[in-house]
């Protein structure tokens, strides 16, 4: 990856917290589809994850959750150095056109899938972590239209609205009183690796992930769902909220947006009844 030079501090880039698709995997044999080398397929795209195992890491990367109810069905997503997250492909995503946007949703599948090969059959991947990946397998049961595939990518971030109020750290850690809170949030502050990138030793290095727990639940702001003053009417953003990149790595999770929305619906129905609430001046 790159640096990019001559950022003030708290200057935003483009850089966001890679992507992956959390595919749904299976031990069953009568549903597993094995998962076979991709088309386009390429060593080299996975040799930090492998010298990753010959530097002696012995873990299998990957944050596995049974789905209740399956017995055999596990949602499989990244976990440890180097895991199904593509850090660095997902960067113009936020501002690409619907077919660049394809081609990157493709070469997120074409590595991810890699990534599941690489683990079930590679020699320098451990033969304990060799035989416990190849196990697994896409459930023909599930997205039974697209070949077990999940048809969306895992979306962390993306393109976020600015308005009258930007959630941020100091609302997540109670360190400011948020105005005019519709919803409540309480995951962790969250961020997913952003860019690998080689030290002055020479060193690969994960850059930007966070992790750190609001010390309880916080409010979330009105103001920060509805656009700036005069910028906008009739609009509510309760996904692409106004936040800072370490607030949104909070409050992106699909209990809270359903929350926002349901706020946001009220108000929205309130202002075509006529009973629409004010919010107060920003101070």
């Amino acid at each position: 990856m790159f640096r990019i030079e001559g950022l003030a501090n708290g200057q935003g880039d483009k850089k966001i917290q890679a992507y992956n698709y959390r595919v749904c995997l299976t031990t069953d044999p009568k549903l597993r589809i094995r998962i076979e080398k991709p088309e386009g397929y390429r060593e080299l795209d996975h040799e930090l994850l492998l010298r990753n195992f010959d530097a002696g890491d012995g873990r299998l990367p990957a944050l596995i959750e049974p789905l209740e109810g399956s017995g055999s069905k596990v949602d499989w997503n990244n976990m440890h150095a180097v895991g199904s997250d593509h850090p660095g492909a997902n960067w113009d995503y936020p501002q690409a056109s619907y077919e660049k946007r394809r081609e990157i949703e493709k070469e997120h599948e074409t590595y991810i899938r890699g990534f599941l090969w690489t683990l079930s059959n590679n020699p320098r991947v451990p033969e304990a972590i060799r035989q416990q990946a190849s196990a697994y397998g896409l459930p023909k049961d599930e997205f039974t239209d697209n070949g077990g595939w999940p048809w969306m990518i895992y979306i962390r971030e993306a393109r976020r609205m600015v308005s009258d109020y930007v959630m941020n750290q100091h609302d997540c850690e109670g360190k400011r009183s948020t105005p005019d809170p519709v919803a409540l949030g309480s995951f962790g502050m969250d961020s997913h690796v952003v860019q690998h990138f080689v030290t002055e030793s020479g060193l690969a290095q994960n850059d930007g992930v966070i992790w750190r727990v609001p010390p309880k639940p916080y409010g979330i702001s009105y103001r920060s769902i509805i656009p700036r003053k005069g910028e906008c009417e009739n609009l509510f953003s309760p996904i692409c909220l106004s936040t800072s990149h370490v607030a949104h790595g909070s409050i992106r999770m699909e209990p809270v947006f359903m929350a926002l929305s349901q706020s946001a619906a009220i108000q929205a129905s309130g202002a075509r009844d006529g009973v629409g609430r004010q919010a107060a001046p920003v101070t």
